[in-house]
């Protein structure tokens, strides 16, 4: 705050003065001095029990002389003081206060001025402080974690964060620190930091999630398509782990033996053969992996695969088919051939008959 000072001088003329008292008689100077300290208002913030920052020293204008300063107008917290050459205010509060002080500069010959220091002294955040119900565990792939609750035994936390990032299929909360959900992928051992962070520090804690290979679950029904004594089949992985491989099997046996084909993932289907034509089947499938293989799926759809198709000699009958070197010959063409045979025998042996006769 700026003053402004009236300061005055009463003379009744130097002696010897031309002028005379009975001329000019008694008179009165007066002097206008603005006198101000800045800043005019400021405030003090900080926590109980922790050292403030300093207060912004006093720039004096219009004293004459040194000034000094004092509190005029209200107390200072506890724990503070006043620097009584510069107007400085430090020290460390031990209380909290949102109320405010007068500061008088007063000159060392005359005149005064004030300003204003407002507190904002709280009680201070403690830093973070908290602990997991567990530190680690191992869920096989595909099945919800159980996770952990967190007990806060220090400041209340703004934010937490993980590192590194939450696994596929687990949710990380910002706001609550916990990791929930189900892991799509299988992992080794791996440990993920908890922090928790607010405006006075952090504090941290480990979680280490393993994620083994579960074993599969029973796929989906096989779907089929029919062929020339065989079948393709076509499967699809369920619930569970992921498969490396299927196995599918046919029903009826054929002969006694179950007719099987093998799916190797990628890949998605297989063909079972050595199947009776006009015979209805169906086919169920089993999914493994290193960690075991599944129950057998729903049978599918019921099939029946078609005769192959045949040759023209494959079409006759094969009663009729005489072996000759090691081939099937038609017994038909044999027995032409033997009749032609054995006929121009005859026909030779008439022949020469007649010759011997004449």
């Amino acid at each position: 705050m700026s003053t402004l000072e009236i300061d005055y001088t009463y003379d009744t003329g130097p002696p010897g003065d031309p002028v005379g008292l009975d001329d000019r008689g008694s008179y009165l100077e007066m002097f206008l001095t603005t006198r101000s300290i800045a800043p005019a208002t400021q405030t003090v913030t900080g926590n109980q029990d922790s050292p403030i920052t300093a207060s912004t020293a006093y720039t004096a204008t219009g004293f004459a002389g040194s000034v000094s300063y004092a509190v005029t107008s209200g107390t200072l917290p506890g724990g503070l003081i006043l620097n009584a050459t510069t107007g400085v205010i430090t020290g460390t509060p031990t209380s909290t206060s949102t109320a405010g002080v007068t500061i008088t500069a007063t000159g060392a010959s005359f005149g005064q001025a004030t300003a204003t220091v407002v507190f904002q002294l709280d009680v201070p955040v403690p830093a973070p402080a908290f602990t997991l119900s567990s530190s680690s565990e191992s869920k096989p792939q595909n099945a919800a974690i159980a996770g952990y609750t967190i007990t806060s035994t220090g400041g209340t936390v703004a934010s937490y964060a993980i590192s590194p990032l939450a696994p596929a299929g687990l949710t990380f909360s910002t706001s609550t620190g916990l990791l929930s959900g189900t892991p799509t992928t299988v992992q080794s051992a791996t440990a993920y930091t908890i922090t928790a962070t607010n405006a006075t520090g952090t504090a941290t804690r480990t979680f280490t999630l393993t994620v083994t290979l579960a074993a599969p679950g029973v796929p989906l029904q096989p779907t089929v398509v029919s062929g020339d004594e065989q079948v393709t089949v076509s499967v699809a992985a369920g619930s569970g782990g992921t498969p490396a491989s299927y196995t599918v099997s046919a029903s009826p046996q054929v002969g006694g033996v179950t007719k099987t084909c093998t799916v190797t993932v990628p890949a998605t289907s297989c063909i079972v053969t050595g199947l009776t034509s006009g015979t209805a089947y169906t086919f169920t499938a089993t999914a493994t992996n290193t960690t075991g293989t599944s129950a057998a799926s729903a049978a599918s759809a019921a099939v029946t695969p078609t005769l192959a198709a045949q040759t023209t000699t494959d079409a006759l009958d094969k009663s009729s088919l005489l072996p000759i070197a090691g081939s099937n010959v038609p017994a038909v063409a044999i027995w032409g051939l033997l009749l032609l045979t054995v006929g121009a025998t005859l026909i030779t042996l008439s022949r020469r008959r007649s010759v011997a006769r004449h």
